[in-house]
């Protein structure tokens, strides 16, 4: 295909990336009125040129309420492009009319696409191309790019897949002894980092069993220290009746053991990843909503686990305290913003579900997020989620 000519969908910004995903043409065009659509129709372009740099992509900026302004647009792209093919699902219903006129007259190739369905409908002449047509598996940056955002690693970076087995096990120990855990984990916290003749990150540790007595909140786990020395977690762990020392197998594990919520992060990020299912699979993800990284001053949050599925991400947020409405909408926000009407959420909780309150559930069930709780977190009911 040499040239795919969108009237530019403002209100779902996955369909404008759909087409020139799939067909990968050596040109696109959005046809764009830039008193309703703004600058999003740019920021779809840039994005498209960073993953095709060899992509010639513009913006026809036109009124669509006026033939004449159309007409010129459609004209001079069709006296540079001899077979544009155009793409007849975005803009309102008066572009639509006027670009599919314009078309009718000069025999071009046109169709409508589906978006519920996927389903393409040939308008006249296109169909032939529909086999040149490849279901877009998107990666995270493309919808990033897509919405003028930035992206980065956050707290702690995937782990390899030689720790998933072990990450795995870990996990259901951590569930079965919630409160423990929470206690274990965070005794690391404080016990970690803490020799200067070491440096500030050493993978060492040696420590008082209890760091600071009277403190319920932390405490040393034996059994739990040992499971992660059998995993190869710790190496050299020396338990005695006042003292403890061990050695972090790697920074990463370090810390994976320093921060509660991992484990549960990284259970479904792993799980996700063993479907094969998701083009792309990331956890502990910072966005940009402005797009720059480095600028101070700029919104920037964190998702715990983003899978993308084609065109669809699914964003999921992981709790190991009682989740909250503001918890529900704020993932909310995020699926919404980058991914509108396609996008999936869910919040994955390790709380009990009868400690949910009933408001909480009605609330999910309102935004459709899945709300999914301890008594579903076993790798058989995880997968059957993700499928």
């Amino acid at each position: 295909m040499q040239l795919l000519v969108e009237l530019f969908d403002d209100h779902e910004i996955m369909h404008n990336l759909f087409a020139p995903h799939g067909f990968q043409p050596e040109a696109v065009a959005f046809l764009t009125d830039p008193e309703e659509d703004g600058d999003q129709a740019k920021k779809i372009c840039a994005a498209l040129r960073k993953r095709y740099p060899w992509m010639d992509v513009f913006v026809c900026p036109v009124c669509y309420t006026d033939f004449s302004s159309i007409q010129a647009a459609l004209s001079a792209l069709y006296a540079l492009y001899p077979r544009p093919v155009f793409e007849l699902s975005g803009g309102n219903g008066i572009a639509r009319i006027l670009a599919e006129r314009f078309c009718a007259e000069h025999g071009l190739p046109r169709y409508y696409v589906n978006y519920e369905t996927r389903r393409f409908f040939d308008l006249g002449g296109a169909c032939s191309y529909f086999a040149e047509f490849t279901p877009p598996k998107l990666r995270l940056e493309d919808l990033a790019w897509a919405n003028g955002a930035g992206i980065s690693g956050g707290m702690h970076s995937a782990p390899p897949e030689r720790w998933h087995g072990a990450i795995l096990t870990y996990f259901r120990k951590t569930l079965e002894t919630a409160q423990g855990w929470g206690e274990f984990s965070r005794y690391l916290q404080e016990v970690t980092h803490r020799l200067p003749e070491h440096g500030r990150d050493s993978l060492w540790v040696n420590a008082l069993r209890d760091p600071k007595p009277g403190r319920k909140n932390l405490r040393f786990h034996e059994k739990l220290a040992l499971e992660a020395e059998r995993l190869g977690f710790l190496e050299k762990l020396k338990i005695k009746e006042d003292r403890v020392s061990f050695r972090y197998a790697d920074p990463d594990i370090r810390n994976y053991m320093t921060t509660q919520g991992s484990f549960l992060e990284m259970f479904m990020y792993i799980l996700a990843r063993r479907t094969g299912r998701f083009s792309d699979c990331r956890m502990s993800v910072v966005l940009d909503w402005d797009g720059e990284l480095t600028e101070k001053g700029n919104v920037v949050n964190e998702i715990d686990v983003v899978l993308m599925d084609g065109i669809n991400p699914l964003f999921i947020s992981c709790k190991t305290s009682l989740p909250s409405a503001d918890d529900l909408n704020e993932i909310f926000l995020y699926s919404r913003r980058f991914g509108g009407s396609h996008a999936r959420t869910a919040l994955i909780t390790t709380t009990p579900e009868h400690r949910i309150p009933s408001m909480l559930w009605r609330r999910a069930e309102e935004m459709d997020i899945g709300l999914v709780t301890r008594e579903s977190l076993t790798q058989r009911k995880i997968l059957e989620l993700l499928e």
